[in-house]
C-alpha cells in the first residue's frame, strides 16, 4: 500500500476495501487491482490506504486463524479470517455457534477442545462447514 504495509493472500482470501460509496466492501485477493484502498493501521487508527503494487507469488502453506471479530491485522493490514467463500458476513454469521462454543468452553476452563495445536490439514471446523457447504450446494462457496 502507499503507506509501505504489505500483505500476502491467497486468491480467494478475503479483504475489506473502501469502496467508490465510501463503504466497506469484502473482496477476493485475486479482484483487488492497483489504485483500490485498504484498511492499514496507522498510529493507532484504522485507516484507508490505496494498493500501489500487487506481485503474485507461489508460496507453500497458509495460516488461518479464526478470530471473535472474524478480521486480523496482518503487517498491520485488516484482513478477513475468511477465504473460499465469496461473503465475509455469511461466513462469520455460520461461525457463530463455534465461537459461542469456544466463550463457553473457555468459560469452564477447557482449553484444547478446538485442538488448537494442530499444524497440518484442515480443521475439524472447516470440514464440517464445507461439508454442509457441499452437501446444499451453496453458491457462496469457492474451491
Amino acid at each position: 500500500t502507499d503507506s509501505g504495509n504489505e500483505i500476502s493472500l491467497t486468491k480467494y482470501h478475503l479483504i475489506p476495501t473502501l469502496n467508490s460509496n465510501g463503504n466497506e466492501n469484502y473482496l477476493f485477493a485475486k479482484q483487488i487491482k492497483i489504485g483500490d484502498y485498504l484498511f492499514v493501521l496507522l498510529n493507532g487508527k484504522l485507516k484507508y490506504s490505496p494498493v500501489i503494487n500487487i506481485t503474485i507469488e507461489m508460496k507453500k502453506g497458509y495460516y488461518a486463524p479464526l478470530t471473535m471479530k472474524g478480521t486480523l491485522l496482518i503487517n498491520n493490514v485488516l484482513a478477513s479470517c475468511f477465504a473460499n467463500v465469496n461473503n465475509h458476513h455469511l461466513a462469520q454469521y455460520y461461525m457463530t455457534p463455534f465461537r459461542y462454543y469456544y466463550k463457553f468452553a473457555r468459560f469452564m476452563s477447557l482449553y484444547d477442545l478446538f485442538n488448537i495445536n494442530k499444524t497440518e490439514g484442515l480443521h475439524w471446523t472447516v470440514n464440517i462447514m464445507l461439508y454442509f457447504a457441499r452437501y446444499f450446494k451453496f453458491d457462496a462457496l469457492c474451491l
